[in-house]
């Protein structure tokens, strides 16, 4: 079991969390101080509506939102966002939207093809 494990919870959605390890992680193309571990978000339902919610309150009154771009599993969290943007609302500036929700492809160099 990892012992360095942190929790980080956001300020303004205290039930939003994620767990975080610090250390030394290469790839070949980066070095990164911490890892960053998002399954609980993105594969549990209350944790990915709540974080759905939190993405959409900084974009519903002031962004038209037309499509949403999904990366590592993220589609719940996204479609959960995608249903808060287009709620009813008369301050809303994607109310009653259908937003479309993307994932890229990856070809066989590794980059992402939309």
């Amino acid at each position: 079991m990892e012992t360095r494990i942190r929790e980080i919870k956001a300020k303004k959605f205290p039930d939003i969390r994620v767990k975080i390890i610090p250390g030394h992680f290469a790839t070949r193309h980066s070095h990164i101080n911490y890892f960053i571990d998002l399954t609980d978000v993105i594969s549990h339902q209350k944790k990915a509506l709540a974080a759905g919610k939190a993405f959409a309150s900084q974009y519903s009154s002031n962004t038209a939102v037309d499509t949403i771009v999904c990366l590592d599993g993220g589609e719940v969290v996204a479609a959960f966002m995608a249903e808060a943007l287009s709620n009813i609302d008369r301050y809303a500036v994607n109310s009653g939207s259908d937003i479309a929700i993307v994932t890229p492809e990856t070809n066989s160099a590794g980059q992402l093809i939309l």
